[in-house]
């Protein structure tokens, strides 16, 4: 059977996964105790992205019903 290009495509995507889930795990939980205290001490999530990575910024700040103490530091400058 030939795969499809999706098919390539979503297996590449699940193979990443498999291996952030591998080898990031303590630090995402780490990350996610580090902001967990700060919002409960009444602290600010600063968030700030260049070039593409300033998309993921404008998501956590922009998302509805997102967390109120979240601050995009936003320079268009830098997310052309």
């Amino acid at each position: 059977m030939i795969k499809r290009g999706f098919e390539l495509f979503f297996e590449g995507i699940d193979r990443t996964l498999e291996e952030i889930r591998k080898t990031q795990k303590e630090t995402i939980v780490k990350a996610a105790e580090i902001v967990a205290r700060s919002i409960m001490a009444d602290g600010v999530v600063h968030t700030y992205g260049a070039g593409h990575s300033h998309e993921l910024a404008e998501d956590i700040f922009f998302r509805a019903g997102t967390l109120a103490p979240v601050n995009n530091v936003h320079d268009a400058g830098t997310s052309g």
